[in-house]
C-alpha cells in the first residue's frame, strides 16, 4: 500500500506573512500533517482520528509527500494504532510537545521505517527558540487547539478498528474454559519488564569512541525521558539509524564493553512504538543478531552481556503487539526459546535463571493472548512443544522461588486451553508435570501455582482425555 504524508498550514497563510514580523525569524507554516493509507486519513487531534483522505475540517493540503510503501497487513497497523492510543489522548495534546507531527513521525517510522521531514518536526523548538515564541507558547496552543481538536464530520469518520472475532468456535469450548483458573489468566497481560535506568554517563564511558556518534547521544536523551514526568513526549530517534548503530556494534566493541550498548537497547525497547518497529523491521535483523552474537560467543560470553541480553529480550516481547508478531516469526522465536534454554542452564547465576524464566513467561504470554484474541497459536507446534519441555526440566531442578515462579506461571499459559488430544497435553502426561509443579514447596502457598497443578494439571488433564 501507497504511505504518503498529508501537510496543512493550520494559519492559513498568517505565519508566513506575519512570523518575521512578531518572532523574528521566517516560518512558512504552522503545520499540520496526517497520514495517508488505503484511502484513510490518520492523525492526532482530539486523540488518534480517522478521516476519509481529504475528508477533514483542515480543507485540502498544500502539500502531498509519498513516503513510500508498506507490506504490513492492515491488521497489525490497526494494532499498532490501538497500542498509540494510551499515548495519544486527547488531554495530552500539545502544539508545542505532543502534536500531530510527532504521531506522523511515529506511525511513519513504523509503516516505512523513516522520519517525515525534519523541518516539519523540528518546527516547534525553533519558534521556542525565539524570545516571543517562548513567550506566546501557552497563547498559541489554546489557540490552535480549537482547531486540531474540532469535531469531524460524522460521515467523514470510518471507525479506527477494523477488528472482527477471529476466535475458533472450538476454542470458545474448550473443556479449560471450565476451570477456576482466574489468578493464571489475570497475569497473561502482566508480562515482565525490565526498565530500571542506569546512570547513563557511566553507561556512555564504557563504550568511548562509540558514546560520540549521534546517534548515542540522541538515544540516550530520548530514554531519559522515557521514565519522567514528560514520558512519551519525546520525539522517536531514527530507529533506522539506531539498528545500523546497534548492528555495528557487534564488531565495533569488545565483548566486555558490548553489554552498554546493548543496555541501551533494552531501555529504548521499553517505548512499545520501538519495540513494535523492531519486531516488524525488515529485513528481520537487530534484535536476532544480537541474540545470534552473544550465542556465537558461548562460555567467553560475560555475565553482563548474558543478563542485559536476557533483559532485552523480555522487554522485546512484552508489548501486545511485539510480542505477537515476534513469537510469530519462526527464527527469532527459535533464537529466543535457545537463549531461555541456555540460560536456565546456568547453575552459577540465580539472577540469570530468573531473567530466562521471565522470558520463557513473556513468550507463553505472548502466545496466550494470540490463541485467546486470535483463535490461533503465534509460536508453532514444535516450539511450544519445546518449550514446554525445558520450563518442566528447568523446573524439576530450580530451586529460586522467583525463577520457580515464573516458570509455572509460563507452563500455565502454555497449557491452557491448547489443543486437546495434542502434543502439549501429551507431553505434560508423560513428563508429570502435576507432580513437577505440586512438589515445589517453594511455592506451597502460591495460589496461582495451586490453580495449575490443581485445576489445569490435575482437573484439567482429566477432562481434557474425556473430550479427545
Amino acid at each position: 500500500m501507497d504511505v504518503t504524508l498529508h501537510v496543512y498550514d493550520l494559519s492559513q497563510g498568517l505565519a508566513r506573512q506575519f512570523s518575521q514580523q512578531f518572532l523574528g525569524t521566517q516560518i512558512d507554516a504552522i503545520y499540520h500533517t496526517s497520514i495517508v493509507l488505503d484511502g484513510i486519513e490518520y492523525f492526532f487531534g482530539a486523540g488518534i482520528q480517522t478521516s476519509l483522505a481529504g475528508a477533514t475540517h483542515h480543507g485540502r493540503p498544500f502539500q502531498v509527500i509519498p513516503l513510500g510503501k508498506t507490506e504490513l497487513p492492515m491488521e497489525i497497523i490497526l494494532e499498532y494504532l490501538e497500542s498509540l492510543k494510551a499515548i495519544y489522548t486527547p488531554e495530552s495534546y500539545d502544539l508545542f510537545l505532543k502534536n500531530c507531527n510527532n504521531f506522523s513521525n511515529d506511525f511513519s517510522m513504523f509503516l516505512v521505517g523513516k522520519e517525515i521531514p525534519p523541518h516539519i518536526t523540528t518546527l516547534p523548538q525553533r519558534v521556542l527558540n525565539t524570545p516571543f515564541g517562548q513567550m506566546l507558547q501557552p497563547q498559541l496552543d489554546r489557540a490552535f487547539r480549537s482547531v486540531t481538536q474540532a469535531p469531524l464530520p460524522t460521515q467523514a469518520s470510518p471507525p479506527l478498528s477494523r477488528k472482527t472475532s477471529t476466535v475458533d468456535p472450538v476454542q470458545e469450548s474448550h473443556p479449560h474454559r471450565k476451570l477456576k483458573v482466574s489468578k493464571l489468566l489475570n497475569t497473561s497481560s502482566k508480562s515482565v519488564t525490565y526498565s530500571k535506568v542506569p546512570p547513563l554517563d557511566k553507561l556512555a564511558a564504557k563504550i568511548s569512541e562509540e558514546a560520540k556518534r549521534p546517534i548515542f547521544s540522541t538515544m540516550i536523551d530520548f530514554v531519559k525521558y522515557a521514565q519522567g514526568p514528560v514520558s512519551q513526549q519525546r520525539r522517536l530517534p531514527s530507529l533506522p539509524d539506531f539498528a545500523a548503530w546497534m548492528g555495528s556494534t557487534i564488531t565495533a566493541l569488545p565483548a566486555d564493553q558490548l553489554f552498554a550498548a546493548y543496555d541501551l537497547f533494552r531501555l529504548a525497547l521499553v517505548d512499545q512504538r520501538v519495540s513494535a518497529y523492531f519486531a516488524e523491521e525488515h529485513p528481520s535483523g537487530t534484535v536476532l543478531k544480537l541474540v545470534q552474537h552473544l550465542d556465537s560467543l558461548g562460555p567467553s560470553a560475560t555475565y553482563n552481556l548474558r543478563i542485559v541480553t536476557l533483559h532485552m529480550a523480555c522487554n522485546f516481547v512484552s508489548s501486545a503487539l511485539a510480542g505477537v508478531v515476534v513469537c510469530s516469526q519462526t527464527p527469532v522465536a527459535k533464537e529466543l526459546i535457545k537463549l531461555v534454554n541456555t540460560s536456565l542452564l546456568d547453575e552459577e547465576h540465580t539472577n540469570v535463571r530468573i531473567a530466562a524464566s521471565s522470558l520463557a513467561f513473556n513468550i507463553s504470554a505472548a502466545n496466550h493472548r494470540s490463541r485467546m484474541e486470535k483463535g490461533h497459536d503465534a509460536l508453532s507446534n514444535e516450539e511450544q512443544v519445546e518449550l514446554l519441555a525445558l520450563v518442566l526440566e528447568a523446573l524439576s531442578r530450580e530451586q529460586s522461588k522467583e525463577a520457580c515462579k515464573g516458570l509455572v506461571m509460563a507452563l500455565g499459559l502454555l497449557v491452557y486451553c491448547a489443543p486437546v488430544g495434542g502434543e502439549l497435553l501429551d507431553l505434560c502426561k508423560v513428563m508429570d508435570a502435576a507432580n513437577v509443579v505440586s512438589s515445589k514447596d517453594v511455592l506451597a502457598e502460591d495460589g496461582i501455582t495451586k490453580e495449575i497443578s490443581k485445576e489445569l494439571l490435575g482437573k484439567g488433564l482429566q477432562i481434557s482425555d474425556q473430550n479427545v
